[in-house]
């Protein structure tokens, strides 16, 4: 079944229209940007300027837009049976260094030197088999 989590977003829709009557129109009537050579540049340009949009297909993306972002921020969800979860089993990592340190032998295991690489190999591989008898891994 598909529902809303958060419904009450939907309360929001008319935001965008409330704001534009209450606030104050921007004037717009001075030029954000002097620059006194803006007609020397206007004339080597070539290109035409970009056409604007008819205000209604404007008007058609911001609403557009606001719907999609309610619904989004409402939450949809599918509901349905309930999957079963499987509770065995248990992820693990190991970080393991194996810069050129790791190869000195100045570890001892059994009587032995061995480098600290094959002690770490020889211990994971012991505490693996281990977890596969136990029934752990």
């Amino acid at each position: 079944m598909f529902e809303f989590a958060w419904p009450w977003v939907f309360v929001l829709l008319p935001l965008p229209w409330l704001l534009r009557l209450v606030l104050p129109v921007a004037d717009s009537g001075e030029p954000a940007l002097k620059v006194s050579f803006l007609s020397d540049l206007e004339g080597l340009s070539k290109r035409r300027a970009r056409a604007h949009l008819p205000a209604w297909r404007q008007q058609v993306r911001f609403i557009l837009l606001w719907l999609l972002l309610l619904l989004a921020a409402a939450r949809p969800q599918w509901l349905g049976e309930p999957l079963p979860v499987a509770a065995s089993g248990r992820d693990l990592l190991v970080a393991v260094d194996v810069s050129g340190s790791m190869d000195f032998p100045d570890m001892q295991w059994q009587d032995e030197d061995v480098s600290r690489l094959d002690l770490v190999k020889h211990l994971l591989g012991t505490f693996s088999n281990t977890a596969k008898a136990t029934g752990w891994a």
